[in-house]
């Protein structure tokens, strides 16, 4: 889950989505309108290894996520 904030710009979160997620441009883009809209988005679903790992690459520019079950 990716949360919206205040801080980072739509193409921050975007270009940060794609490398944590490895989807396209479009999706990310999705993904960052949906968060900025509704205050939060899911941005992957997977094993909690590799949500662990797309969580690390999304806080790596401090945006805040959870991962929820």
């Amino acid at each position: 889950m990716l949360f919206n904030d205040e801080w980072h710009s739509f193409d921050e979160v975007i270009n940060q989505i794609v490398k944590a997620v490895k989807c396209s441009y479009e999706e990310a883009r999705s993904f960052a309108f949906e968060a900025h809209v509704k205050g939060k988005a899911v941005v992957f679903k997977g094993e909690l290894s590799k949500c662990l790992k797309v969580t690390s690459v999304l806080e790596e520019i401090s945006l805040h996520t959870q991962i929820v079950s």
